[in-house]
């Protein structure tokens, strides 16, 4: 398990676990992480057989975005700020929901 924040190299502290992840919490940026960070072949694996039925909303997902404009800001200046580098998956980035 890492202890560092990729973001910002703060502390990581526990937050919670659901469906086999832990979810860890940096306490100097508070960006939300997996620990430990998923290869590329689970998160194409989860995408595939988990997430694709799980769905997000019920909702259209234009007025899922509109309101969470400010969330997602957020999280670019988090990144922006901190000179974060590499990859960046935002868990439940996508739509994701069943047709």
């Amino acid at each position: 398990m890492e202890n560092k924040c990729f973001v910002c190299k703060g502390k990581l502290v526990f937050l919670g676990k659901r469906l086999g992840y832990q979810y860890d919490q940096c306490v100097n940026c508070r960006s939300i992480q997996l620990n430990p960070m998923p290869s590329s072949e689970e998160i194409s694996s989860a995408y595939n057989e988990e997430y694709i039925e799980t769905g997000h909303h019920e909702r259209d997902p234009i007025l899922c975005n509109r309101e969470k404009h400010n969330h997602y800001r957020s999280i670019i200046k988090a990144l922006i700020t901190n000179e974060a580098e590499g990859l960046v998956l935002d868990y439940g980035a996508g739509w994701g929901g069943g047709n």
